[in-house]
């Protein structure tokens, strides 16, 4: 066995960077949910984890373009990304807006005067057990992005973290009650 195909760190890096993949796929599936055959989710989402994903990546976090415009062209530290801010959700993004463009509204969304109907949830309890899914999955997917587990840093990624869900609730109820909707 080689030392740096069976290393651990590579293993874990690995690991690390396929569930930021994994979550750059989901923010696509989540927009494209009901209005595109299986084999499309199947095609579109190996060719962006396989493809789109890894090649945005490398430009940002593997010595890339990206990452050199600080020491190419003077402009400071070139591009920074942490925790996928940049990466995952620009790739997810785009990827889903140009899907959502092409597919248009789901069906159902608007009524035959052209005026917009709304799609309320289906089960409230799902909604929650995948928030407390998500939140859980936070505090692994951005403390882990230190990589440093002893570091003080991650002690205040894992408060920011925390401060981050509880502002953005907040800040959504509170608009729903100022437009006189039901913060649900």
């Amino acid at each position: 066995m080689h030392r740096g195909t069976y290393d651990v760190a590579v293993m874990v890096i690995f690991l690390f960077q396929m569930v930021f993949m994994d979550t750059t796929t989901t923010i696509v599936t989540g927009t494209c949910a009901e209005r595109w055959k299986y084999s499309a989710f199947i095609v579109s989402t190996m060719f962006l984890g396989a493809f789109t994903y890894p090649l945005f990546a490398n430009w940002a976090w593997g010595g890339g373009w990206l990452s050199t415009l600080g020491s190419n062209f003077g402009l400071g530290h070139g591009y920074s990304d942490f925790a996928g801010s940049g990466v995952v959700h620009s790739v997810g993004g785009l990827t889903a807006l140009a899907c959502g463009l092409i597919l248009g509204p789901r069906i159902g969304k608007y009524g035959r005067d052209g005026k917009a109907n709304v799609i309320p949830g289906h089960d409230i309890t799902w909604v929650l057990c995948g928030c407390f899914i998500l939140a859980f999955g936070w505090f692994g997917f951005n403390p882990g992005s230190t990589l440093a587990g002893t570091d003080l840093r991650i002690s205040f990624v894992v408060v920011n973290t925390m401060l981050a869900s509880v502002a953005g609730a907040f800040a959504s109820m509170m608009y729903l009650m100022m437009r006189g909707l039901k913060p649900d």
